[in-house]
């Protein structure tokens, strides 16, 4: 039957000791990136997986597309003074509130909620891939166990994702919720209104003069800016004469003394105002990003992740000592396991009684003398003669006297019909060798045996 499970209580719930912790030591390990020699015992080289590699992975990808674009670039700058325009009430134009920012950058904000629920799904789904494998090596013997061990695993693991996703979902709603940052970059460079009437530095080579000499100056620039304008060019002129044109041509259709109407226009904010209000919002939007991104990964490794590790030796422990449970996790039939009970006794009992027979030290003699080298292992019990048996000679007689008074005469073993069987007749006693006769035992140099007196 082989090497089978311990029958003794405390041998088996020593032997599942050593499996859980076997398995969750290599689960940590390989969490943390260790080198164990048991993912080596249990599985192939190229079977050897990283999952503390694999989930680390999942976070450096988290939001990273986000992180290296712009939250406005499809934005014009009219739809932003449309924004801002739309939040001032009735107050007075040209003061913008807080509603706007937080209009334009809520619908920017919610582009983080759906990829933090995401990395935990993907990170508890690596998790679980990663506990079925070491399972499966650890608890090839005993698949009951095996599924046993993976239901609390992944009950335990569901638990705590739900956790996870609890405080993960207050992060987000919280930088949705409440925008402030006290971040040093953003105060100095957005805090204030310096930005928006700092003049951009003049491109390089516009102060030259077009003929490539320095600019002039005192009195020679004096006397070239009085200098008199240069003659028009033929465009020029041409040009003037279309628009007095076509300024008769509209006098006389709208008649004189009548002015055109003028036509309304909107109020626009300055470029600069709006550049200032998408830097801001590029600005914070990008920091929030950086915040998500430090955050999430955060608590996904803490919570899940750790806590995984922390509680899954415990949890096994608790719930597989039951002796009942033990019992049929292992997963032998009962019939298996009572025969390899009388099976051990028997073997014990054997080896007892091989110890006490090499204790005897005439036993040990005659066993050396009738057998010599001969391995008492080998030696096989002849079957019992049958019930009738055709009669035997006068030497042959003799012959079967003298080798059975050498040879010890064997135990009889018990069988099981040993109360029904018929019983052996006894032989008959071979009579005394006659005097001048030789044995087959004997040498041929002795002399032949004599009578009682000779």
């Amino acid at each position: 039957l082989g090497d089978g499970v311990p029958v003794d209580p405390r041998e088996r719930t020593q032997l599942m000791w050593t499996l859980i912790n076997d398995y969750c030591e290599m689960f940590r390990n390989t969490i943390r990136g260790k080198h164990d020699r048991r993912l080596q015992m249990y599985m192939h080289n190229e079977d050897v997986i990283a999952g503390g590699c694999m989930i680390r992975n999942i976070f450096v990808d988290f939001l990273w597309e986000l992180d290296q674009t712009d939250a406005l670039e499809g934005l014009s700058d009219e739809e932003m003074s449309n924004a801002i325009r739309l939040h001032e009430g009735d107050s007075l134009p040209g003061f913008p509130s807080m509603d706007t920012f937080e209009f334009l950058m809520l619908p920017h904000l919610r582009k983080i909620q759906v990829p933090s629920l995401e990395c935990l799904d993907r990170a508890t789904q690596t998790i679980e891939q990663l506990t079925q494998r070491i399972a499966a090596a650890v608890f090839r013997r005993f698949p009951k166990l095996a599924d046993q061990v993976l239901n609390l695993s992944k009950r335990i693991l569901s638990e705590q994702q739900e956790k996870t996703r609890s405080i993960i979902q207050n992060i987000v709603d919280m930088e949705m919720g409440y925008l402030f940052t006290n971040d040093e970059g953003f105060l100095v460079k957005h805090g204030g209104m310096e930005s928006m009437f700092e003049k951009p530095p003049p491109p390089p080579g516009k102060a030259a003069r077009r003929d490539g000499a320095p600019p002039k100056s005192g009195a020679a620039a004096f006397e070239e800016a009085e200098a008199p304008p240069p003659e028009k060019s033929a465009f020029q002129k041409a040009s003037e004469a279309t628009s007095n044109a076509w300024d008769k041509t509209k006098t006389a259709l709208v008649g004189p003394g009548q002015p055109a109407k003028p036509s309304r226009k909107k109020p626009q904010y300055a470029k600069q105002f709006i550049d200032e209000i998408r830097s801001r919002l590029n600005s914070y939007f990008k920091l929030v990003v950086r915040n998500v991104r430090d955050a999430v990964p955060k608590n996904i490794g803490w919570f899940l992740v750790r806590a995984t590790m922390e509680k899954l030796q415990f949890e096994l422990y608790t719930a597989l000592q039951d002796p009942e449970q033990m019992a049929k996790n292992f997963g032998e039939p009962p019939h298996i396991m009572e025969e390899r009970k009388q099976l051990m006794l028997q073997k014990s009992t054997l080896s007892r009684s091989y110890t006490v027979l090499q204790k005897d030290p005439v036993m040990v003699n005659q066993l050396s003398f009738s057998f010599g080298d001969l391995d008492l292992d080998d030696i096989q019990v002849p079957p019992p003669p049958p019930t009738s048996q055709p009669a035997q000679s006068a030497p042959a007689q003799a012959v079967a006297a003298r080798t059975s008074a050498r040879m010890p005469q064997p135990a009889a073993r018990p069988s099981p019909t040993a109360a029904t069987a018929a019983p052996t007749p006894m032989m008959p006693r071979p009579a005394a060798p006659k005097a001048g006769a030789r044995s087959l035992f004997d040498d041929e140099d002795k002399p032949a045996l004599q009578g009682p007196l000779g």
